[in-house]
Protein backbone atom coordinates (compact mmCIF):
# COMPACT_ATOMS: atom_id res chain seq x y z
CA UNK A 1 0.00 0.00 0.00
CA UNK A 2 1.79 3.44 -0.90
CA UNK A 3 -0.97 5.63 0.78
CA UNK A 4 -0.23 7.05 4.38
CA UNK A 5 -3.46 7.10 5.99
CA UNK A 6 -4.62 8.70 9.68
CA UNK A 7 -8.07 7.70 11.09
CA UNK A 8 -9.46 9.40 14.21
CA UNK A 9 -12.05 8.74 16.38
CA UNK A 10 -13.29 11.03 19.74
CA UNK A 11 -14.43 8.58 21.97
CA UNK A 12 -16.77 9.82 25.16
CA UNK A 13 -16.60 7.90 28.11
CA UNK A 14 -20.26 7.11 27.68
CA UNK A 15 -19.54 5.79 24.78
CA UNK A 16 -18.01 2.56 25.65
CA UNK A 17 -20.13 0.08 25.20
CA UNK A 18 -20.54 1.03 21.56
CA UNK A 19 -16.79 2.24 20.48
CA UNK A 20 -15.70 -2.10 20.68
CA UNK A 21 -18.31 -2.46 17.47
CA UNK A 22 -15.77 0.44 15.51
CA UNK A 23 -12.88 -1.10 16.89
CA UNK A 24 -13.56 -4.63 15.50
CA UNK A 25 -15.24 -3.35 12.08
CA UNK A 26 -11.56 -1.35 11.97
CA UNK A 27 -9.37 -4.49 13.10
CA UNK A 28 -10.94 -5.98 9.78
CA UNK A 29 -10.25 -3.03 7.65
CA UNK A 30 -6.50 -3.22 8.21
CA UNK A 31 -6.07 -7.30 8.36
CA UNK A 32 -3.40 -8.79 5.74
CA UNK A 33 -2.92 -5.17 4.55
CA UNK A 34 1.17 -5.05 3.20
CA UNK A 35 3.59 -2.75 4.01
CA UNK A 36 0.80 0.09 5.23
CA UNK A 37 1.31 3.37 7.24
CA UNK A 38 -1.53 3.67 8.40
CA UNK A 39 -2.22 6.20 11.88
CA UNK A 40 -5.31 4.90 14.33
CA UNK A 41 -5.85 7.58 16.55
CA UNK A 42 -8.02 8.01 19.50
CA UNK A 43 -9.22 10.39 21.83
CA UNK A 44 -11.26 9.01 25.16
CA UNK A 45 -12.86 12.18 26.75
CA UNK A 46 -13.76 11.51 30.47
CA UNK A 47 -15.01 15.17 31.23
CA UNK A 48 -18.45 15.27 33.05
CA UNK A 49 -19.60 18.76 32.39
CA UNK A 50 -22.33 17.73 30.68
CA UNK A 51 -22.98 14.18 31.50
CA UNK A 52 -22.05 12.52 34.96
CA UNK A 53 -20.53 9.09 35.57
CA UNK A 54 -23.64 7.35 37.73
CA UNK A 55 -20.98 5.80 40.12
CA UNK A 56 -23.32 3.53 41.96
CA UNK A 57 -22.69 1.54 38.68
CA UNK A 58 -19.15 2.16 37.84
CA UNK A 59 -16.56 4.55 38.14
CA UNK A 60 -14.60 6.84 35.86
CA UNK A 61 -11.20 4.60 36.28
CA UNK A 62 -13.46 1.28 35.27
CA UNK A 63 -14.46 3.13 31.87
CA UNK A 64 -11.02 3.95 31.19
CA UNK A 65 -9.58 0.82 32.10
CA UNK A 66 -12.49 -0.97 29.55
CA UNK A 67 -11.41 1.68 26.74
CA UNK A 68 -7.76 1.11 27.06
CA UNK A 69 -8.19 -2.87 26.86
CA UNK A 70 -10.13 -2.61 23.41
CA UNK A 71 -8.05 0.61 22.16
CA UNK A 72 -4.65 -2.42 22.92
CA UNK A 73 -6.28 -5.09 20.72
CA UNK A 74 -4.63 -2.91 18.09
CA UNK A 75 -1.63 -3.52 18.88
CA UNK A 76 -1.60 -6.89 17.97
CA UNK A 77 0.78 -7.92 15.12
CA UNK A 78 -1.59 -8.87 12.63
CA UNK A 79 -2.69 -5.22 12.16
CA UNK A 80 -0.11 -3.15 10.25
CA UNK A 81 -0.93 0.21 11.95
CA UNK A 82 0.60 2.77 14.58
CA UNK A 83 -2.18 3.56 17.49
CA UNK A 84 -2.16 6.92 19.48
CA UNK A 85 -4.27 7.33 21.88
CA UNK A 86 -4.84 9.65 25.30
CA UNK A 87 -6.99 10.24 28.13
CA UNK A 88 -8.67 14.00 27.92
CA UNK A 89 -10.25 16.02 31.17
CA UNK A 90 -10.99 18.91 29.08
CA UNK A 91 -14.62 19.60 28.08
CA UNK A 92 -14.09 19.04 24.07
CA UNK A 93 -17.16 18.33 21.57
CA UNK A 94 -16.32 16.34 18.45
CA UNK A 95 -15.72 19.58 16.40
CA UNK A 96 -12.71 20.38 18.86
CA UNK A 97 -11.22 17.06 18.42
CA UNK A 98 -12.25 16.58 14.53
CA UNK A 99 -10.43 19.89 13.85
CA UNK A 100 -7.50 18.80 15.40
CA UNK A 101 -7.09 16.11 14.14
CA UNK A 102 -7.00 17.47 10.57
CA UNK A 103 -4.33 20.23 11.43
CA UNK A 104 -2.21 17.45 13.79
CA UNK A 105 -2.32 14.78 10.54
CA UNK A 106 -2.45 17.02 7.57
CA UNK A 107 1.64 17.17 7.23
CA UNK A 108 2.00 13.45 8.08
CA UNK A 109 -0.33 11.39 5.97
CA UNK A 110 -1.80 11.26 2.29
CA UNK A 111 -4.72 11.09 3.16
CA UNK A 112 -7.31 11.64 6.21
CA UNK A 113 -10.44 10.01 7.65
CA UNK A 114 -13.13 10.54 10.04
CA UNK A 115 -14.58 8.21 12.20
CA UNK A 116 -17.42 8.05 14.47
CA UNK A 117 -17.94 5.38 17.54
CA UNK A 118 -21.42 4.21 16.38
CA UNK A 119 -19.97 4.06 12.55
CA UNK A 120 -18.47 0.59 11.38
CA UNK A 121 -15.85 0.57 8.69
CA UNK A 122 -16.30 -1.12 5.67
CA UNK A 123 -13.10 -3.81 5.47
CA UNK A 124 -12.50 -2.56 2.17
CA UNK A 125 -11.62 1.46 3.08
CA UNK A 126 -8.01 1.57 3.08
CA UNK A 127 -7.91 -1.01 -0.03
CA UNK A 128 -9.98 1.33 -2.05
CA UNK A 129 -8.96 5.07 -0.98
CA UNK A 130 -5.46 3.55 -1.53
CA UNK A 131 -6.48 2.91 -5.11
CA UNK A 132 -8.12 5.96 -6.05
CA UNK A 133 -5.20 8.22 -4.23
CA UNK A 134 -3.12 6.93 -6.45
CA UNK A 135 -5.05 7.90 -9.38
CA UNK A 136 -5.42 10.89 -8.90
CA UNK A 137 -2.87 12.69 -6.90
CA UNK A 138 -1.27 14.08 -9.41
CA UNK A 139 -4.38 15.42 -11.40
CA UNK A 140 -6.36 15.87 -8.38
CA UNK A 141 -4.47 16.14 -4.93
CA UNK A 142 -6.97 17.47 -3.18
CA UNK A 143 -10.01 16.14 -3.15
CA UNK A 144 -13.00 14.70 -0.96
CA UNK A 145 -14.38 11.36 -0.61
CA UNK A 146 -17.26 9.66 0.99
CA UNK A 147 -19.13 6.07 1.25
CA UNK A 148 -22.57 4.94 0.71
CA UNK A 149 -25.03 5.37 3.88
CA UNK A 150 -28.39 4.32 4.58
CA UNK A 151 -32.00 5.57 3.59
CA UNK A 152 -31.96 9.17 4.81
CA UNK A 153 -35.08 11.83 5.45
CA UNK A 154 -34.89 13.04 2.38
CA UNK A 155 -34.50 13.86 -1.51
CA UNK A 156 -30.85 15.93 -1.07
CA UNK A 157 -29.56 13.12 0.66
CA UNK A 158 -29.98 10.58 -2.28
CA UNK A 159 -26.45 11.39 -4.18
CA UNK A 160 -25.31 9.93 -1.12
CA UNK A 161 -27.23 6.77 -0.34
CA UNK A 162 -25.67 3.21 -1.17
CA UNK A 163 -27.53 1.78 -4.19
CA UNK A 164 -29.28 -0.77 -2.55
CA UNK A 165 -31.11 1.71 -0.10
CA UNK A 166 -31.49 4.47 -2.38
CA UNK A 167 -34.89 3.19 -3.45
CA UNK A 168 -36.80 2.47 -0.73
CA UNK A 169 -38.95 4.19 1.43
CA UNK A 170 -38.08 6.84 4.24
CA UNK A 171 -40.24 5.77 7.34
CA UNK A 172 -40.48 7.72 10.25
CA UNK A 173 -39.08 6.30 13.62
CA UNK A 174 -38.66 2.73 11.84
CA UNK A 175 -36.08 0.63 13.80
CA UNK A 176 -36.94 -2.89 12.15
CA UNK A 177 -35.91 -2.26 8.36
CA UNK A 178 -32.64 -2.82 7.05
CA UNK A 179 -32.04 0.53 5.29
CA UNK A 180 -33.92 2.74 8.31
CA UNK A 181 -32.03 5.45 9.44
CA UNK A 182 -32.81 3.95 12.99
CA UNK A 183 -31.77 0.38 12.15
CA UNK A 184 -28.81 -0.55 14.08
CA UNK A 185 -26.90 -2.98 11.63
CA UNK A 186 -24.34 -5.53 12.46
CA UNK A 187 -20.71 -6.26 10.99
CA UNK A 188 -22.21 -9.14 9.15
CA UNK A 189 -24.70 -6.91 7.74
CA UNK A 190 -22.57 -4.67 6.39
CA UNK A 191 -20.23 -7.15 4.82
CA UNK A 192 -23.21 -8.78 2.90
CA UNK A 193 -23.26 -5.38 0.69
CA UNK A 194 -19.96 -5.04 0.45
CA UNK A 195 -18.55 -8.49 -0.08
CA UNK A 196 -20.73 -8.78 -3.02
CA UNK A 197 -19.05 -6.16 -4.90
CA UNK A 198 -17.26 -6.97 -8.05
CA UNK A 199 -16.77 -3.25 -9.56
CA UNK A 200 -16.65 0.17 -8.08
CA UNK A 201 -19.28 2.63 -8.65
CA UNK A 202 -17.62 6.21 -8.00
CA UNK A 203 -19.45 9.24 -9.09
CA UNK A 204 -18.41 12.97 -8.30
CA UNK A 205 -20.96 14.51 -6.13
CA UNK A 206 -21.65 18.18 -6.53
CA UNK A 207 -22.76 20.55 -4.55
CA UNK A 208 -20.86 18.86 -1.91
CA UNK A 209 -23.26 16.58 0.65
CA UNK A 210 -21.74 15.04 3.66
CA UNK A 211 -22.01 14.15 7.13
CA UNK A 212 -18.47 13.90 9.01
CA UNK A 213 -19.04 9.83 9.82
CA UNK A 214 -16.25 8.53 7.75
CA UNK A 215 -15.75 11.50 5.85
CA UNK A 216 -12.27 11.54 4.02
CA UNK A 217 -10.12 14.35 2.99
CA UNK A 218 -6.84 14.35 0.86
CA UNK A 219 -3.92 16.22 3.44
CA UNK A 220 -3.71 18.95 0.68
CA UNK A 221 -7.24 19.76 1.09
CA UNK A 222 -6.58 20.44 4.85
CA UNK A 223 -3.59 22.40 4.25
CA UNK A 224 -5.40 24.72 1.69
CA UNK A 225 -7.55 25.79 4.38
CA UNK A 226 -10.47 23.40 4.57
CA UNK A 227 -11.13 22.57 8.21
CA UNK A 228 -14.03 23.54 11.24
CA UNK A 229 -13.58 26.98 12.02
CA UNK A 230 -13.18 27.85 15.35
CA UNK A 231 -16.64 29.68 15.20
CA UNK A 232 -17.89 26.22 15.08
CA UNK A 233 -18.16 25.02 18.26
CA UNK A 234 -20.82 22.28 18.33
CA UNK A 235 -21.99 20.64 14.79
CA UNK A 236 -18.83 20.44 12.19
CA UNK A 237 -20.29 18.83 9.14
CA UNK A 238 -21.96 21.77 7.88
CA UNK A 239 -19.20 24.23 8.61
CA UNK A 240 -16.69 21.84 6.79
CA UNK A 241 -18.89 21.55 3.93
CA UNK A 242 -18.90 25.90 3.87
CA UNK A 243 -15.19 25.80 4.03
CA UNK A 244 -14.55 23.54 1.25
CA UNK A 245 -17.10 25.50 -0.60
CA UNK A 246 -15.63 28.82 0.00
CA UNK A 247 -11.73 27.49 0.08
CA UNK A 248 -12.08 25.12 -3.17
CA UNK A 249 -15.21 25.52 -5.00
CA UNK A 250 -14.13 22.92 -7.39
CA UNK A 251 -12.80 20.08 -5.23
CA UNK A 252 -14.20 16.96 -6.55
CA UNK A 253 -16.06 14.61 -4.21
CA UNK A 254 -15.36 10.85 -5.31
CA UNK A 255 -18.21 9.11 -4.07
CA UNK A 256 -18.36 4.94 -3.31
CA UNK A 257 -22.20 4.40 -4.46
CA UNK A 258 -21.92 0.75 -3.75
CA UNK A 259 -19.47 0.65 -0.60
CA UNK A 260 -21.74 1.17 2.60
CA UNK A 261 -20.67 2.59 5.62
CA UNK A 262 -22.82 2.28 8.80
CA UNK A 263 -23.53 5.23 11.10
CA UNK A 264 -25.49 3.45 14.09
CA UNK A 265 -27.34 6.67 14.90
CA UNK A 266 -29.50 5.42 17.07
CA UNK A 267 -27.59 2.48 18.65
CA UNK A 268 -29.16 2.12 21.72
CA UNK A 269 -26.08 2.09 23.88
CA UNK A 270 -25.13 5.06 22.73
CA UNK A 271 -25.24 6.26 26.22
CA UNK A 272 -24.24 4.73 28.88
CA UNK A 273 -23.44 4.92 32.55
CA UNK A 274 -25.27 8.37 32.45
CA UNK A 275 -26.33 9.36 36.13
CA UNK A 276 -30.69 9.60 35.61
CA UNK A 277 -30.70 7.95 32.13
CA UNK A 278 -31.39 3.86 32.94
CA UNK A 279 -34.56 4.94 30.68
CA UNK A 280 -32.82 6.61 27.69
CA UNK A 281 -31.82 4.55 24.91
CA UNK A 282 -31.13 7.19 22.06
CA UNK A 283 -28.73 10.10 22.07
CA UNK A 284 -31.28 12.92 20.21
CA UNK A 285 -33.95 11.26 22.64
CA UNK A 286 -32.09 13.04 25.70
CA UNK A 287 -29.82 15.74 24.58
CA UNK A 288 -32.74 16.59 22.63
CA UNK A 289 -35.29 17.40 25.46
CA UNK A 290 -32.51 19.26 27.07
CA UNK A 291 -32.21 23.20 26.91
CA UNK A 292 -28.38 23.00 26.38
CA UNK A 293 -28.30 21.27 23.52
CA UNK A 294 -31.23 23.21 22.08
CA UNK A 295 -29.45 26.17 22.51
CA UNK A 296 -26.01 25.37 21.44
CA UNK A 297 -27.54 23.61 18.38
CA UNK A 298 -29.15 26.98 17.34
CA UNK A 299 -26.12 28.94 17.52
CA UNK A 300 -23.89 26.97 15.77
CA UNK A 301 -26.75 26.81 12.78
CA UNK A 302 -25.74 30.82 13.41
CA UNK A 303 -22.57 30.74 13.19
CA UNK A 304 -21.97 28.32 10.35
CA UNK A 305 -24.33 30.64 8.69
CA UNK A 306 -22.06 33.41 9.37
CA UNK A 307 -19.10 32.26 8.83
CA UNK A 308 -17.63 34.26 6.11
CA UNK A 309 -19.54 37.62 7.63
CA UNK A 310 -16.99 40.28 8.92
CA UNK A 311 -20.01 42.39 10.58
CA UNK A 312 -21.27 39.00 12.74
CA UNK A 313 -19.41 38.00 16.27
CA UNK A 314 -19.12 34.02 16.54
CA UNK A 315 -21.59 32.52 19.94
CA UNK A 316 -19.64 30.29 22.00
CA UNK A 317 -20.20 28.04 24.98
CA UNK A 318 -20.32 30.83 27.10
CA UNK A 319 -23.23 32.17 25.35
CA UNK A 320 -24.50 29.09 25.53
CA UNK A 321 -24.52 28.72 29.31
CA UNK A 322 -25.86 32.48 29.83
CA UNK A 323 -28.87 31.26 28.32
CA UNK A 324 -29.50 28.40 29.61
CA UNK A 325 -29.59 28.45 34.11
CA UNK A 326 -29.42 25.19 34.70
CA UNK A 327 -25.65 24.96 33.57
CA UNK A 328 -24.38 28.31 35.57
CA UNK A 329 -25.78 26.26 38.85
CA UNK A 330 -23.17 24.83 41.20
CA UNK A 331 -22.98 21.04 42.13
CA UNK A 332 -24.96 20.38 45.20
CA UNK A 333 -21.85 19.82 46.99
CA UNK A 334 -20.67 23.21 45.79
CA UNK A 335 -23.61 24.60 47.18
CA UNK A 336 -23.62 22.90 50.80
CA UNK A 337 -20.65 24.69 52.23
CA UNK A 338 -22.91 27.58 52.39
CA UNK A 339 -25.51 25.92 54.99
CA UNK A 340 -23.27 22.78 56.75
CA UNK A 341 -22.55 22.47 59.77
CA UNK A 342 -19.55 23.92 61.65
CA UNK A 343 -17.94 24.32 64.89
CA UNK A 344 -19.41 28.10 65.66
CA UNK A 345 -22.71 27.82 63.46
CA UNK A 346 -25.33 25.39 64.30
CA UNK A 347 -26.10 24.77 59.99
CA UNK A 348 -27.07 21.49 58.58
CA UNK A 349 -25.53 18.01 59.03
CA UNK A 350 -25.94 15.97 55.63
CA UNK A 351 -22.49 16.53 54.88
CA UNK A 352 -21.14 16.79 58.11
CA UNK A 353 -22.27 14.06 60.79
CA UNK A 354 -23.62 12.69 57.83
CA UNK A 355 -22.54 11.56 54.73
CA UNK A 356 -25.45 11.98 52.32
CA UNK A 357 -24.55 15.13 49.78
CA UNK A 358 -22.85 12.21 47.16
CA UNK A 359 -25.65 10.31 47.32
CA UNK A 360 -28.03 12.92 47.04
CA UNK A 361 -26.59 14.77 43.97
CA UNK A 362 -26.72 10.91 42.05
CA UNK A 363 -30.50 10.32 42.65
CA UNK A 364 -31.46 14.01 42.49
CA UNK A 365 -29.69 15.42 39.27
CA UNK A 366 -32.35 14.08 36.84
CA UNK A 367 -34.83 16.70 38.19
CA UNK A 368 -32.20 19.78 37.88
CA UNK A 369 -34.01 20.52 34.28
CA UNK A 370 -38.17 20.89 35.30
CA UNK A 371 -39.53 22.71 38.23
CA UNK A 372 -40.04 20.25 40.95
CA UNK A 373 -42.05 20.29 44.12
CA UNK A 374 -39.83 18.86 46.94
CA UNK A 375 -40.91 18.49 50.75
CA UNK A 376 -38.33 17.69 53.84
CA UNK A 377 -40.11 16.80 56.99
CA UNK A 378 -38.11 17.86 59.77
CA UNK A 379 -36.62 21.30 59.21
CA UNK A 380 -35.01 22.43 62.40
CA UNK A 381 -33.66 26.29 61.43
CA UNK A 382 -34.11 25.83 57.80
CA UNK A 383 -30.81 25.73 56.23
CA UNK A 384 -31.66 22.59 54.06
CA UNK A 385 -34.54 24.36 52.33
CA UNK A 386 -32.34 26.98 51.63
CA UNK A 387 -30.12 24.61 49.73
CA UNK A 388 -32.51 23.24 48.10
CA UNK A 389 -34.22 26.03 46.60
CA UNK A 390 -30.63 26.79 45.46
CA UNK A 391 -30.28 23.61 44.16
CA UNK A 392 -32.93 22.99 41.76
CA UNK A 393 -34.42 25.28 38.86
CA UNK A 394 -36.64 28.79 39.65
CA UNK A 395 -40.12 27.71 39.64
CA UNK A 396 -39.99 24.79 41.77
CA UNK A 397 -41.28 24.72 45.10
CA UNK A 398 -39.58 24.12 48.27
CA UNK A 399 -41.92 22.68 51.16
CA UNK A 400 -41.06 21.93 54.99
CA UNK A 401 -42.78 20.33 57.99
CA UNK A 402 -41.86 20.57 61.52
CA UNK A 403 -43.67 20.19 64.50
CA UNK A 404 -42.82 22.76 66.32
CA UNK A 405 -41.04 26.75 65.26
CA UNK A 406 -39.18 27.87 67.72
CA UNK A 407 -35.87 27.23 65.99
CA UNK A 408 -36.53 27.98 62.32
CA UNK A 409 -35.33 31.09 60.93
CA UNK A 410 -38.28 33.13 59.48
CA UNK A 411 -36.06 35.00 57.32
CA UNK A 412 -35.15 32.59 55.10
CA UNK A 413 -38.68 32.26 53.60
CA UNK A 414 -39.38 33.12 49.80
CA UNK A 415 -42.37 33.03 47.42
CA UNK A 416 -41.68 29.35 46.53
CA UNK A 417 -41.06 28.30 49.98
CA UNK A 418 -43.60 27.04 52.05
CA UNK A 419 -43.82 25.94 55.91
CA UNK A 420 -46.18 23.90 57.38
CA UNK A 421 -46.19 23.87 61.67
CA UNK A 422 -47.81 20.39 62.23
CA UNK A 423 -47.55 16.82 63.09
CA UNK A 424 -46.03 14.44 59.94
CA UNK A 425 -47.18 11.74 61.70
CA UNK A 426 -50.60 12.09 62.14
CA UNK A 427 -52.88 12.02 59.05
CA UNK A 428 -54.33 15.70 59.59
CA UNK A 429 -51.43 17.10 58.35
CA UNK A 430 -52.97 16.47 54.53
CA UNK A 431 -56.01 18.38 55.79
CA UNK A 432 -53.00 21.58 55.72
CA UNK A 433 -51.39 20.48 52.70
CA UNK A 434 -55.32 20.25 51.07
CA UNK A 435 -55.17 24.16 51.79
CA UNK A 436 -52.47 25.22 49.76
CA UNK A 437 -53.41 23.86 46.31
CA UNK A 438 -52.96 19.76 47.59
CA UNK A 439 -49.56 19.63 45.71
CA UNK A 440 -48.01 15.97 44.95
CA UNK A 441 -44.24 16.15 45.27
CA UNK A 442 -41.11 14.61 43.64
CA UNK A 443 -39.11 14.45 46.41
CA UNK A 444 -39.57 13.66 50.09
CA UNK A 445 -37.04 13.46 52.88
CA UNK A 446 -38.02 12.55 56.16
CA UNK A 447 -35.14 14.02 58.66
CA UNK A 448 -37.82 14.30 61.02
CA UNK A 449 -37.85 12.45 64.57
CA UNK A 450 -35.40 9.89 63.19
CA UNK A 451 -37.59 7.36 65.50
CA UNK A 452 -38.81 4.16 62.96
CA UNK A 453 -42.31 4.16 64.31
CA UNK A 454 -42.58 7.60 63.25
CA UNK A 455 -40.80 7.36 60.25
CA UNK A 456 -42.93 4.66 59.01
CA UNK A 457 -46.20 6.12 59.67
CA UNK A 458 -44.70 9.59 57.80
CA UNK A 459 -44.31 7.53 54.82
CA UNK A 460 -47.64 5.74 55.06
CA UNK A 461 -49.19 8.95 54.96
CA UNK A 462 -47.10 10.63 52.37
CA UNK A 463 -46.91 7.96 50.15
CA UNK A 464 -50.03 8.58 47.87
CA UNK A 465 -48.35 12.24 47.27
CA UNK A 466 -45.48 11.01 45.30
CA UNK A 467 -45.40 11.82 41.87
CA UNK A 468 -44.87 8.63 39.26
CA UNK A 469 -40.53 8.46 38.89
CA UNK A 470 -40.34 10.67 42.13
CA UNK A 471 -38.09 9.54 45.04
CA UNK A 472 -38.77 9.29 48.73
CA UNK A 473 -36.15 9.00 51.14
CA UNK A 474 -35.25 8.45 54.82
CA UNK A 475 -32.68 9.69 56.62
CA UNK A 476 -30.49 8.67 59.85
CA UNK A 477 -32.00 4.79 59.78
CA UNK A 478 -30.38 3.68 62.87
CA UNK A 479 -30.68 0.30 64.92
CA UNK A 480 -29.48 -1.60 61.55
CA UNK A 481 -28.59 -4.46 63.85
CA UNK A 482 -31.36 -4.90 65.78
CA UNK A 483 -33.54 -7.60 64.48
CA UNK A 484 -36.37 -6.64 62.21
CA UNK A 485 -35.80 -3.55 61.39
CA UNK A 486 -33.89 -3.70 58.28
CA UNK A 487 -37.41 -5.82 57.60
CA UNK A 488 -39.62 -2.94 58.30
CA UNK A 489 -38.05 -0.55 56.02
CA UNK A 490 -37.86 -2.94 53.31
CA UNK A 491 -41.35 -3.83 53.72
CA UNK A 492 -42.50 -0.38 52.64
CA UNK A 493 -43.99 0.21 49.44
CA UNK A 494 -41.25 0.92 46.37
CA UNK A 495 -37.81 -0.21 48.45
CA UNK A 496 -35.57 0.39 46.30
CA UNK A 497 -32.04 0.42 48.68
CA UNK A 498 -30.15 1.37 51.72
CA UNK A 499 -27.70 3.59 51.41
CA UNK A 500 -24.68 3.19 53.95
CA UNK A 501 -22.71 6.62 54.52
CA UNK A 502 -19.06 7.03 54.39
CA UNK A 503 -19.21 7.96 58.30
CA UNK A 504 -20.60 4.63 59.50
CA UNK A 505 -18.17 3.48 61.38
CA UNK A 506 -18.58 6.82 64.00
CA UNK A 507 -22.20 7.65 63.21
CA UNK A 508 -24.14 4.59 63.34
CA UNK A 509 -27.23 6.01 61.92
CA UNK A 510 -25.46 7.35 58.42
CA UNK A 511 -27.84 5.51 56.56
CA UNK A 512 -30.55 6.06 53.77
CA UNK A 513 -33.50 4.14 52.73
CA UNK A 514 -34.53 5.50 49.49
CA UNK A 515 -37.98 4.21 48.02
CA UNK A 516 -38.41 5.04 44.08
CA UNK A 517 -42.14 5.35 42.64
Amino acid sequence: MKTKFAIGCLVQWYEIEIVGEYIESLKQSLKHLDDSEIIVDFTFNVNQMLEKVDESLITLDELTEKFRVMANTLYDHSFDCTVHWRINDDFITIADYRRWFLDEYCTKVDVLIQGETDALIPKQTFTVLDMLHQQVKDTTPKYLATFGINKMWDDSWKPLEHVDFTDKPFIHDDEDNWWSIRYTMNIDEMNKFNDKVEDLDIVNVKPHKFNGCGFVISSDAVKSGVNIPRGTFFIDDTALGHMAQKVLPDIPQYHFRNILIVHNRKHPKKRSWILGENDVNYIDDKRKSTDWYTIANEFCKINDANIFNPNFKFYTWDDVWKKNKRYKMKSLKEIYQNYKQSDNVRHGDKGTIHSYIKKYEMLFSKFRNMPINILEIGIAYGESLSMWQEYFLPGSFIYGIDNQDREFQKNRLTDNMIVIFGDATKPDILKQLSLLENPTFDIIIDDGSHRIIDQIASFNIFKSKMNPGGIYVIEDVGHMDKEGVEEQYKSLDNFDEFYIGDNIQTKSDDVLAVYKF
